[in-house]
């Protein structure tokens, strides 16, 4: 082999090394990233000449472990959502021990209906009657209206989340059109592939969904709860109020 043969092997392996040092070190840097997929160097050795050539990165990721972890958060917001709503209105009947709950408003009526009942003659056990029930009535008037004011902010946030899938879902559609043109031509994925897993982590947050591999790294997504596929398409998501559930616009 040639002084300049061997100067080119030795500058061949020299890159390859530099390559793979800077994805160990993206590796160790992005290790708490969420989104960010462990990278190596594909290596190829070079036919009759010798040296060696850097092909392309290929992203790891645990499909499996991926999937879950996504239903899991979706489950786990899903449960913090009706946790949060039902310790509401919770607090808005109250515990039997407390004055101003709603079991304390009606046993201070039924006591004043047996007061009465028992003394019909005297006006003041009359009035307590008429006390008893405009309280009770207040309350669950009260009771009404902060329900009410739940089940309308709920509504408020059930829209913005659409609108945060119909953004997400939108981004997805654009990665996945600009990873087939990178795939096509040749050039390295990764990146695009660690901004589209955040993104679907990001939907995941909101809805039980698996991700469904596609030919040249793209993907689509199976929604668990309706049992349909969301393809890059123009389908965006609706809102059904009346059902309260993100469903698949036709």
């Amino acid at each position: 082999m040639s002084l300049s043969g061997a100067l080119l092997n030795a500058m061949s392996g020299l890159s390859a090394v530099k390559r793979g040092t800077e994805l160990t070190a993206s590796n160790i840097a992005n290790a708490n990233t969420k989104g960010y997929g462990k990278k190596m160097a594909i290596l190829s050795a070079r036919l009759g000449s010798g040296g060696v050539d850097v092909l392309g990165v290929k992203r790891f990721q645990d499909a499996g472990l991926l999937s879950d972890r996504r239903l899991a958060s979706a489950g786990l917001e899903n449960s913090d959502a009706k946790q949060s709503f039902l310790k509401k209105i919770q607090n808005l009947f109250g515990t039997a021990d407390k004055n101003g709950s709603l079991s304390a408003h009606f046993s201070r009526f039924e006591n004043a209906l047996l007061s009465a009942v028992s003394k019909p003659a005297q006006s003041i056990s009359l009035q307590n009657v008429f006390t008893a029930a405009r309280e009770l009535a207040e309350k669950l008037n009260q009771m009404s209206q902060k329900v009410q004011a739940a089940r309308e902010a709920a509504d408020q946030k059930i829209t913005s989340q659409v609108k945060t899938l119909n953004s997400a879902l939108n981004t997805v559609k654009d990665l996945n059109d600009r990873i087939l043109k990178l795939k096509q031509n040749n050039k390295d994925t990764s990146t695009l592939e660690d901004q589209r897993q955040k993104k679907i982590d990001e939907i995941a947050d909101i809805i039980p969904i698996r991700e469904v591999p596609k030919k040249m790294a793209r993907s689509a997504l199976s929604l668990s709860a309706v049992q349909r596929y969301w393809q890059p398409s123009q389908q965006k998501f609706c809102l059904n109020h009346r059902l309260l559930l993100p469903l698949i616009c036709p």
